[in-house]
């Protein structure tokens, strides 16, 4: 029984690390479009 529980808990600490590494880099991408997209803007409002 304490082997089946570890064992769950093993696989769910690898499943949410996983998870947790595809949801950083989504975040990643997402900051870096985000400050491409600023950066674009910026320039834009300098060349006005």
């Amino acid at each position: 029984m304490k082997k089946l529980f570890f064992g769950l808990v093993m696989a769910s600490n690898l499943f949410f690390s996983q998870d947790l590494k595809v949801m950083t880099s989504t975040l990643d991408c997402l900051w870096k479009a985000t400050k491409k997209t600023l950066g674009t803007t910026e320039k834009m409002m300098l060349w006005r």
